[in-house]
């Protein structure tokens, strides 16, 4: 990370001498819109990157049959120098840009737009499979230190809150722990907590770590427990932390999505925030409301007996259909659809989770995710049907039957923002209108 010294040593003695005792708007969680960051593309064009398409094609080929996403982002706005072109042609006969999240402008500008809208808090994912020394190459490395130090900037410039979300997916599972912890206090040495954007949730800096207890990932209840020590230990100097875990739908049953066994409630028990990953395991009103009764309403019950905190996720809709593709996978069965798998339903699908989660007492929402155009959960400025490819096909922000401006879901989102800062109940129906 690039920090002038001084300015680390100030931040760090700052955070010391106030043992987390700080006050602002970046204090707490509680009334507060999170939205998931990835600020994981690429392009060739990237100065001192892996000179790769990332996440935007498979196997570096820019064409239709490797294109990685389900619905495209509205780069109408981004500057010459912020444009990645493509060999792909437009509905309306022009080039397919995409962008770099390498460029700090053009992560500046996704902040820019948070603060337009609302968007309290953002949680930049770092997965540590891009971080292991003995597993990711140098130039990775730098370049999520990079997309990290523009985010910081980006969010200290904006005002918007920033915080660290580890992502253990395809960890090595020998090593996990030591490399999340490793990362962290290097984190922490290089001033992170110190900046004025850094978000805290009672007075501690944040920090959330994703995967724990899924059963695709690495870990143990033991190697949990292990780990949420070793990083109060490390963040002690620091202001302390909170601890979230971002983990499965059923860590409650240990079972379905979750590891079973014992020693699961016990790791879980020792995070402050509890964010169940919920994408996909609803996909509609009638699925929802019975997932609202059978896991939410008493996982809040749960963590108020346990004096923890707990952040629903929610989630605009979902489609994998190029994405799979692109990586030569095929659905589990014919009959499942994969191209707009969970229809948004025009803001009306996210509206109604976020509403009626706050109605069951949650006070702070997860929104996956900002920029995941890969599986189209993206609630960033997306593109009109005319200014995406003609081929493959893709998902239309009219997919639904609405014709809706490019900064719909950011609009929804800032509503959302806006509904968790008031006391009185939220309307069951989308309160604002495309027109």
């Amino acid at each position: 990370m690039r920090f002038p010294r001084l300015l680390v040593l100030l931040a760090a003695s700052l955070v010391c001498a106030t043992s987390g005792a700080l006050a602002g708007p970046h204090d707490s969680l509680n009334g507060k819109l999170v939205v998931g960051f990835q600020g994981w593309f690429k392009c060739p064009t990237d100065s001192g990157s892996e000179h790769r398409w990332v996440h935007w094609f498979t196997r570096n080929t820019p064409d239709a049959a490797h294109l990685h996403l389900d619905i495209a982002p509205d780069t109408s706005e981004l500057s010459p120098e912020e444009k990645c072109p493509t060999p792909l042609t437009t509905r309306r006969g022009g080039v397919f840009n995409l962008y770099s999240d390498q460029n700090p402008k053009t992560v500046s500008r996704q902040f820019e737009w948070m603060k337009e809208y609302g968007i309290d808090v953002a949680a930049q994912q770092r997965f540590l499979v891009g971080i292991d020394p003995n597993k990711a190459p140098v130039d990775v490395r730098q370049d999520w230190d990079r997309v990290l130090d523009n985010s910081l900037q980006a969010a200290d410039a904006t005002g918007r809150g920033l915080y660290v979300m580890y992502d253990i997916a395809a960890a090595d599972p020998k090593r996990w722990v030591d490399v999340l912890v490793g990362d962290w206090k290097t984190l922490l040495a290089t001033g992170l907590v110190g900046h004025p954007s850094y978000q805290r949730h009672k007075g501690r800096p944040v920090l959330a770590i994703a995967g724990i207890g899924l059963g695709d990932r690495p870990g143990t209840p033991e190697e949990t427990l292990r780990l949420v020590s070793q990083l109060r230990e490390a963040s002690a100097g620091f202001g302390g932390v909170t601890l979230i875990v971002s983990g499965p739908a059923a860590w409650r049953a240990g079972n379905r999505d979750a590891k079973s066994g014992p020693g699961w409630d016990q790791a879980y028990k020792a995070f402050d925030i509890i964010s169940p990953w919920t994408v996909g395991r609803y996909t509609d009103a009638t699925s929802f409301d019975a997932f609202l009764k059978q896991r939410i309403e008493p996982d809040i019950a749960e963590t108020k007996r346990l004096g923890i905190d707990y952040m629903p996720v929610i989630y605009p809709g979902t489609s994998q259909q190029n994405l799979l593709a692109s990586e030569g996978r095929r659905p589990s069965s014919p009959q499942v659809r994969l191209y707009n798998h969970v229809p948004r339903d025009c803001g009306r699908f996210l509206w109604m989770q976020a509403a009626r989660d706050r109605q069951a007492g949650a006070t702070m929402l997860y929104a996956a995710m900002f920029d995941e155009v890969d599986e189209g959960t993206a609630l960033f400025k997306l593109a009109q049907p005319e200014d995406e490819p003609r081929d493959p096909q893709m998902l239309t922000i009219d997919a639904d039957g609405c014709k809706l401006p490019s900064d719909w879901y950011l609009r929804v989102a800032g509503a959302i923002a806006e509904m968790l800062k008031r006391h009185e109940p939220p309307s069951a129906a989308l309160p604002i209108s495309p027109r």
